[in-house]
């Protein structure tokens, strides 16, 4: 890529680099060859990963997310508790500078719902319903169906009923 910039990677300066287009690639160490390898990315869960290494030892082996090398080496900060990478256009495996920024729990949260990206309601792996079927509880509960056989009747418990009915779960279907 023409014009790409090259740091080095935090804690990892004398064998690999990170570039402002979101790849990362191995220096040329003596008996490897006099080429750099840039690292082909594997997933964890939505993001790009590269394993690390800072010895020959495969087991100094650790997992990093190719956004979280790229913020750190190019805005020289540390990532620190509280702090998340977020994605401009919502594209997480857009590891591109200009797409990442420094964040809080909140703003990335209210981000991923600006871009469409956050998981709620039928698309958790954990709902146990789809959005009609609350709204026919919802509906139920308050023409006053009993919650016990309401929770039956979908296979829920009827604290989850009664968290249906005032609206605390489920929140995005009462806007």
């Amino acid at each position: 890529m023409k014009n790409e910039i090259w740091k080095p990677v935090l804690d990892y300066e004398e064998r690999y680099e990170v570039s402002d287009q979101g790849r990362v690639r191995s220096i040329p160490r003596p008996g490897r060859g006099s080429s750099y390898r840039i690292l082909k990315p594997g997933r964890q869960r939505i993001y790009h990963c590269v394993s690390l290494f800072k010895t020959k030892d495969k087991s100094s082996a650790k997992t990093k997310k190719v956004h979280l090398l790229v913020l750190e080496a190019f805005t020289g900060i540390r990532r620190v508790k509280g702090m998340e990478a977020g994605h401009r256009n919502g594209i997480a495996t857009d590891n591109r500078l200009e797409n990442l920024y420094w964040t809080d729990r909140i703003q990335n949260e209210k981000d991923k719902i600006k871009h469409g990206t956050f998981i709620c309601g039928e698309k958790s792996c954990k709902a146990k319903l789809k959005e009609h079927e609350v709204l026919t509880i919802h509906r139920k509960a308050h023409a006053g169906e009993d919650p016990e056989v309401l929770a039956k009747q979908y296979g829920i418990h009827p604290g989850t009923v009664g968290a249906i009915k005032s609206e605390r779960t489920w929140r995005h279907l009462w806007k």
